[in-house]
């Protein structure tokens, strides 16, 4: 349903969003849920932030200082009702871990379409 990246000190990821395939708008969710820290992208700071398959620039970068050394990784979609939403009944993540790159294949509706969402997440 989600992942966990831990990791010593800061941290800095490479962020793409690679397809989409549904009729919701797909993003994801960045989160330090676990202690104290921040994620800063392009200058924003926050606990928590949301890349969007429309917004999200090619090759997003995402540091992460965390007392915990934890980021929680969201798949997330937005209802007609505009309403994010994530951790459905039917949504989950397949998580391939290739070096320092990550490849996340999600769904929101079936157990058998992993393809709503691809993103890669790269350790810098």
């Amino acid at each position: 349903m989600w992942d966990v990246i831990e990791f010593q000190d800061d941290i800095t990821l490479k962020v793409n969003i690679i397809s989409t395939n549904s009729k919701y708008k797909q993003g994801i969710r960045f989160a330090v849920d676990f202690g104290n820290g921040v994620i800063d992208i392009n200058g924003f700071t926050g606990k928590e932030f949301y890349l969007m398959e429309d917004t999200c620039p090619k090759d997003a970068i995402v540091k992460v200082s965390s007392e915990k050394g934890k980021l929680s990784v969201y798949n997330v979609y937005e209802r007609a009702d505009g309403n994010l939403r994530s951790l459905g009944d039917y949504s989950g993540m397949l998580v391939k871990q290739n070096g320092k790159c990550r490849e996340y294949r999600c769904t929101t509706s079936s157990i058998d379409d992993f393809n709503t969402l691809v993103f890669s997440i790269e350790t810098m």
